[in-house]
């Protein structure tokens, strides 16, 4: 089973609490079947209310400071700031195969989270555990 760090779910459910109306997103860090950090990133899209993109440049920068540490990027994160619970077209057209998709979604005040892996060209949402950050 998929496992997310109680830290992991504190910060990307603050940062998309922070940048709310618009759409809070970064990338998931770990090893194997667990995500121990998530890095945030600028939202780059022109529309953030309903749109995300991660600057190429600042992928890659994280991607290579994660690799020296041992580390992985497993997926992305982003908010949905209408508080919709499922990944839209928008997000399929962009989703690479064997990545994780963390869901925020959001009203403003309360959120949920979802975990989503595209499989056979849609995204089927994961079962994961929460874990403590001292447990690892």
């Amino acid at each position: 089973m998929l496992k997310i760090t109680q830290r992991t779910i504190k910060d990307v459910t603050a940062r998309s609490l922070a940048e709310f109306p618009h759409e809070a997103c970064g990338l998931l860090v770990g090893i194997g079947e667990t995500i121990f950090e998530a890095r945030s990133t600028i939202n780059v899209a022109s529309e953030k209310s309903n749109r995300y993109s991660i600057d190429p440049f600042e992928m890659i920068r994280i991607e290579e400071e994660v690799n020296k540490l041992g580390l992985d990027l497993l997926g992305t994160y982003h908010s949905h700031p209408d508080n919709s619970k499922t990944l839209s077209s928008i997000d399929l057209a962009s989703a690479l195969p064997n990545w994780l998709y963390l869901l925020i979604s959001t009203d403003g005040d309360q959120t949920s989270i979802s975990l989503w892996k595209l499989s056979n060209g849609r995204f089927e949402e994961q079962q994961y555990e929460i874990v403590s950050n001292s447990g690892l």
